[in-house]
């Protein structure tokens, strides 16, 4: 419970932020939303693994190995592609499931 307030009180103070600065939302055609399932949902792939050992490696960010890191794999493919931000990527956690992974960083570790 105590998790669920924290992260309650953090939207609050978040929310109140923009609000004070007068931000606005995206219009509704300057958003895309991805289908990043892949191979299909709750399975591994190259492309996730990839994704979560470059996010590991370069800014410390921990994946789990499926979910959130398809997501991060779908990302880079787009930049890849040469879309032009600004993008948003939620990260909403995942640690316990990178602790079920034996490699979650591959064979070599972060490097």
């Amino acid at each position: 419970m105590v998790p669920f307030v924290v992260a309650l009180l953090i939207f609050g103070a978040v929310f109140l932020f923009v609000f004070a600065l007068g931000a606005t939302g995206p219009e509704p055609e300057g958003v895309r939303v991805l289908d990043a399932r892949g191979a299909g949902y709750a399975r591994r792939s190259p492309a996730a693994r990839e994704a979560a050992e470059l996010a590991a490696g370069t800014e410390g960010l921990l994946l789990d190995h499926v979910f959130t890191a398809k997501a991060m794999a779908t990302l880079i493919e787009v930049v890849r592609q040469g879309a032009e931000g600004p993008f948003v990527f939620i990260h909403t956690g995942g640690l316990p499931a990178v602790l079920d992974d034996p490699a979650p960083f591959g064979e070599e570790g972060i490097g």
